[in-house]
């Protein structure tokens, strides 16, 4: 066996990367409607460390209190993640009774609400971390009843996607748009000022790019230009 498809020569995040998907199609909330996804998830524990652990049953650890968190599976090794471990964890009266809390019967039987925004941070930990961001907080260090840097990253995508898309509506429905190119290096950035036909007017960044991907002279800036305004559309 290759030392690549040995998985003790792994660490433990590439080893479940590698088997995530085919595993989580066989370990289902509720077979009867994959769509609700899997159980298993991996994620970075309080230490930093990354485990595999269950979804279901995380939860029902949570809602006790922080001193019951332990109580969630933590499979932390390359051989402790396996399907036969999984498989004896699903068999358990513990766990199918924390998936039925966490998939009630009204999803069951065809509802496309999910309890998945259980999951979600807070509306006033989203506001924390913008709060931070522009107070030019180090968020490498984490942030206090928020999170690690991780997933104070992901929080900031999720709010940078909002305004974006806030941006594109507001666009949609200009009657006036001016744009501004400007360009240090090979950098290559679109700044816009819109206005609506009440006078309303909204600033904001359309993207950034590389010269370098493109050709040289006025060719190479309407690429540039091209492909920011395609990617601020996506």
């Amino acid at each position: 066996m290759a030392a690549a498809d040995n998985p003790r020569r792994l660490a433990p995040k590439q080893h479940f990367m590698r088997h995530a998907a085919r595993w989580k199609t066989r370990l289902l909330l509720d077979p009867s409607r994959p769509t609700l996804g899997s159980w298993l998830m991996g994620h970075k524990d309080p230490q930093g460390k990354f485990v595999a652990t269950c979804v279901a049953c995380l939860r029902a650890a949570k809602a006790k209190g922080p001193g019951h968190v332990d109580e969630a599976p933590r499979w932390a090794t390359t051989k402790s993640m396996a399907m036969s471990t999984f498989r004896r964890h699903a068999a358990k009266h513990h766990h199918q009774h924390n998936v039925s809390i966490m998939v009630p019967d009204n999803l069951r039987n065809g509802s496309t609400t999910t309890t998945w925004a259980s999951f979600a941070p807070s509306v006033d930990a989203f506001l924390d971390v913008a709060l931070a961001t522009k107070r030019g907080h180090p968020l490498h260090l984490g942030l206090p009843r928020v999170g690690s840097k991780s997933k104070l990253r992901r929080m900031q995508y999720c709010i940078a996607e909002a305004l974006r898309e806030l941006d594109r509506q507001h666009l949609r429905t200009a009657t006036c748009i001016t744009v501004h190119a400007d360009a240090r290096g090979a950098r290559y950035g679109m700044q816009y000022t819109a206005c609506l036909q009440d006078l309303q007017h909204r600033r904001g960044f359309l993207g950034q790019t590389h010269l370098t991907k493109h050709k040289t002279g006025a060719t190479g800036i309407a690429d540039a230009a091209e492909e920011v305004v395609r990617k601020f559309c996506l």
